[in-house]
This record gives C-alpha cells, sequence and structure tokens, in this order.
C-alpha cells in the first residue's frame, strides 16, 4: 500500500489555510444544461468580494513575492539547463549527442526563459500599483499647489476677471432687455404687483 502523496503549495505562495476538500458528484452533460455554472459564479463572486478588501500595498506586496519566487525558479532551471546544453556530446555524431542528451535537463532551459518572463510580468505589476499609490497623491498635492492653483489664480486675475468687467454692462443690458420683453407681455408687472402686495 504506497503511502499518500502531499503536494507543496507553489514558490512564494503562502499555503492555503482550511482548505475544503471538493467531492465530485459524477460527471454532469453540460450540453444538456445540467450544470449552468452557477456554482463557478457564486465562487468568483466571493472571490471578487475578498479581493476589494486588498489594499494595493497588499497587491503590490502579493506580486513582488510571486515575482521573486518565480525568478529563483528561473534562475535555478536557467543555470541547470545551460549546464545540460553543455554538456552534450556534438563531436561524437549523433550516437554521442543521444547517449549525452538529458531532456529532463535540456527543456529546463526554455522553461527558465517562460519563468523569467512571468517574472517580469509579475514585477511589472508591482512597479505599476506600488509606485503610483506610495508617490502619487503627495506628487499630485505638489502640483495643485504649486502649478494648478497659481496658475488658476493668474488666469483669474488676467482673465477671467477683465472679461467679467468688460461683460457686466452686456450682462445689464440683456437684462433690461429681458425686463422689458416680460413687461410688455405684462409678466414683469403682475410680479411687480404681487411683490407690492406681499410687502404689505
Amino acid at each position: 500500500m504506497e503511502a499518500g502523496t502531499t503536494t507543496a503549495p507553489p514558490m512564494g505562495m503562502p499555503p492555503a489555510a482550511d482548505a475544503e476538500s471538493v467531492t465530485l458528484d459524477g460527471p454532469k452533460d453540460i450540453e444538456a444544461g445540467d450544470n449552468d455554472g452557477g456554482q463557478f459564479f457564486e465562487v468568483a463572486a466571493a472571490v471578487g468580494k475578498e479581493l476589494r478588501t486588498l489594499s494595493p500595498y497588499d497587491i503590490a506586496g502579493g506580486m513582488r513575492t510571486l515575482g521573486q519566487g518565480i525568478k529563483d525558479s528561473a534562475t535555478n532551471n536557467l543555470t541547470e539547463g545551460r549546464d545540460a546544453f553543455k554538456a552534450l556530446n556534438v563531436r561524437d555524431g549523433m550516437a554521442g549527442f543521444t547517449e549525452s542528451a538529458n531532456a529532463r535537463q535540456l527543456i529546463k532551459a526554455p522553461l527558465g526563459v517562460a519563468q523569467g518572463l512571468m517574472a517580469l510580468l509579475f514585477f511589472t505589476l508591482f512597479c505599476i500599483i506600488f509606485y503610483p499609490a506610495k508617490y502619487g497623491p503627495p506628487l499630485a498635492a505638489k502640483v495643485n499647489e504649486k502649478a494648478i492653483q497659481p496658475g488658476w489664480a493668474v488666469a483669474k486675475e488676467k482673465v477671467v476677471d477683465p472679461l467679467m468687467v468688460k461683460a457686466g454692462p452686456l450682462i445689464e443690458q440683456g437684462k433690461s432687455k429681458i425686463n422689458e420683453v416680460l413687461a410688455s407681455k405684462g409678466v414683469g408687472v403682475q410680479q411687480q404687483v404681487t411683490e407690492e402686495e406681499d410687502n404689505l
């Protein structure tokens, strides 16, 4: 009787706590509509709800830890793959090549390259999330204080205020014209009578 084997969690990832085992209740005919994926959507919604509780620093820390773990694996695999390629015997023809080739070791070279690209992706995500979260708000406050507010004050003084001064008489003329039109229709007169009655 063989002893039960245990699988270690991937490098860089903490082991799952109190993970529940999933029992399959037999195959279901998805094409016949026996399984519409309802359980999947429930679990995905629950996971999404939990993920929304993470801060940018939590996510950035996770990306960095994953990237570091995968980078270490990539370094090991690239080293072993490089050594396997160096050990290939190409001088003695096909027989020497076949005898010296270790497929398991050789495959680690392209695997290491792929892992290196994945590590680069995680480190990029870390930079995209962490640095704006850390330096973005103070930088935005400084830009607002040093550039936007003074710029708006200058624009208000040089452009908006003179325009308002010049537009003041035009606005008053427009108001008087509107009052004349309303008075000709009896609207302004009725409003004035109503206001006088209210004052009495």
